[in-house]
């Protein structure tokens, strides 16, 4: 396996200042924005499906709106919005950082549902409620906000893992390719594996 050869494999040349944090930023953020490629890309049955996994819903004729870097306040109020985190645990903790700008790492947006994200890669990289809990300022205004659902990537790969057979049996060659894609890169970047 070549990581050339992987669609979401980002080459970064080596910089002067190549810290390991800034390598495992890189690489969170690559992550982040390939899980919402693979969701965008693919065909809406496979985002309906991660919602109803989560315990969401949409409709059928919903149009799925997909953001990263969520800079700017949602303005349409929906049925059902709530902040996703994905991380390597579910722990979460509370850092004494309170920070007054909250920028998600991404969205998910439909006429049904307002999801925003925070992702976080590596052992020691835990989700922080207080960064969950600012993301709610995002919403729109009055929006009713559900309680933040925690997910790991293990969780979301083995969910992804599951689709590939629906998938293959309806014959869809773009959502299987993202799928698979998205292993790769994931085993590439040595992320936690299938089980």
């Amino acid at each position: 396996m070549s990581i050339y050869k992987n669609i979401f494999h980002y080459y970064r040349g080596q910089t002067r200042n190549d810290s390991e944090e800034i390598k495992q930023l890189q690489i969170e953020n690559n992550t982040t924005k390939a899980f919402i490629n693979v969701l965008q890309h693919s065909s809406p049955m496979l985002t309906m499906r991660f919602l109803e996994w989560m315990g969401l819903y949409a409709k059928e004729t919903d149009k799925f709106e997909y953001m990263y870097q969520v800079s700017s306040e949602l303005h349409r109020k929906t049925p059902q919005a709530v902040v996703v985190g994905i991380a390597d645990t579910k722990e979460v903790k509370r850092t004494s950082q309170n920070k007054k700008y909250n920028i998600p790492d991404g969205a998910i947006l439909s006429n049904s549902v307002s999801i925003l994200i925070e992702a976080k890669i590596g052992l020691n990289s835990y989700l922080d409620i207080n960064q969950l809990e600012g993301h709610k300022s995002r919403f729109a205004i009055g929006q009713e906000v559900q309680e933040n659902i925690i997910i790991t990537w293990d969780e979301v790969r083995a969910f992804f893992k599951k689709q590939l057979p629906f998938f293959e049996q309806l014959n869809d060659v773009l959502t299987c390719f993202l799928l698979k894609q998205f292993e790769e890169f994931c085993v590439i970047n040595c992320m936690h594996r299938w089980n």
